[in-house]
């Protein structure tokens, strides 16, 4: 997949609704996945209404919410090439400090927890993440798509 529509909602010009955007996006690299940044806010609650534009431009950045259609090749391992802040090891084991929800939307993925058996997640089923230490497989001979939604989290003191 090298390139995804996007349409943006909005008010404009005193309360009038419109389409501000209409446009094919490109992906940015993370750990070995393709995301293309969908929508994203850097704080919260979020302030209505909107142009719709000015969400869409914090996508890629580590604002409070976020969302990416990512695309995991076949046969990958995500794994840190590009950390922006995420310490991976050697078996692509992280942890994030937000709650994670992923939605496949195609192919099968491979979700492993120390001390769990792996599991595999296909297409229409949905993972949360609640800050856990997990990896992510593609182990198959086809891409896997995933909606990701991530919300900005904080551990508790000593964590």
């Amino acid at each position: 997949m090298e390139k995804l529509r996007r349409i943006i909602t909005g008010e404009v010009d005193e309360g009038q609704s419109r389409i501000v955007a209409d446009e094919w996006i490109s992906p940015f690299n993370r750990a070995g996945i393709s995301l293309f940044p969908l929508w994203g806010v850097a704080k919260l609650p979020v302030q209505m209404p909107l142009t719709g534009l000015e969400n869409a431009q914090n996508a890629q950045g580590l604002g409070v919410v976020r969302t990416a259609v990512g695309v995991l090749p076949p046969n990958k391992l995500v794994r840190s090439d590009d950390d922006g802040g995420i310490a991976f090891d050697s078996e692509g084991f992280h942890q994030t400090d937000s709650v994670d929800i992923a939605f496949v939307v195609s192919g099968t993925v491979t979700l492993s927890v120390p001390g769990e058996p792996d599991t595999d997640v296909h297409a229409g089923e949905s993972i949360i993440q609640n800050g856990a230490l997990h990896a992510w497989r593609n182990l198959t001979d086809k891409d896997v798509v995933i909606l990701w939604v991530w919300i900005k989290g904080k551990r508790k003191p000593g964590q």
